[in-house]
């Protein structure tokens, strides 16, 4: 049986300070667009991701944001795993001041969601009638998710699409990343059901 994992930034305090992406400027766009698990469009090369502080530029860097912002190292071992359903759009990534900058960062777009979550098993919260701009049964928290590996159909990267802020990766992803040692990854393991 296959195990998914939620994918995210390490933001432990290991001692060693980590940039941290405060800010983006997208032409035409902003992070919600890349929850949405579809394709970008129109992508500027001069799409630029802002830091404060100097740190240790990780593998998966750390944002305030929504978005997955990748290395070149995680990208080429995404790209030999040929995954689908997956874009990398090269990020300009610069300090503030302009006094220094990283090359060879990709936004990590996830174009696929996937509706997996087994309503019965997770624990979650509902916006019910609180906001008349959301629909009563959609998600406004979710605590444990449990997912249902029958409608996953072998998927390998995804977002849920009961709660688009989970990034799923499969195991196998999870292993490669941990094996290369790429910096900045967090993986939790997500429960399943058949």
């Amino acid at each position: 049986m296959s195990k998914y994992y939620k994918w995210y930034e390490d933001r432990s305090d290991s001692g060693k300070p980590t940039i941290l992406l405060t800010r983006l400027q997208l032409k035409g766009l902003d992070e919600w667009d890349f929850i949405e698990g579809k394709p970008i469009k129109k992508w500027d090369p001069k799409n630029t991701g802002y830091y404060e502080y100097d740190g240790v530029a990780d593998d998966l860097l750390c944002t305030t944001m929504l978005v997955h912002v990748i290395s070149e190292r995680l990208k080429r071992l995404l790209e030999s795993l040929d995954l689908k359903g997956v874009q990398y759009l090269p990020l300009r990534i610069e300090k503030e001041d302009g006094g220094s900058r990283l090359d060879d960062y990709y936004v990590l777009n996830v174009n696929r969601k996937i509706a997996c979550l087994d309503m019965h098993k997770s624990d979650y919260v509902l916006w019910g009638d609180e906001r008349p701009d959301r629909r009563p049964d959609e998600l406004r928290d979710l605590r444990h998710a449990v997912l249902s590996l029958s409608k996953i159909g072998g998927a390998r990267i995804f977002r849920l699409a009961e709660w688009e802020l989970h990034l799923v990766v499969e195991e196998g992803i999870k292993e490669a990343i941990t094996r290369e040692k790429l910096t900045g990854s967090c993986f939790a393991l997500l429960e399943t059901t058949e």
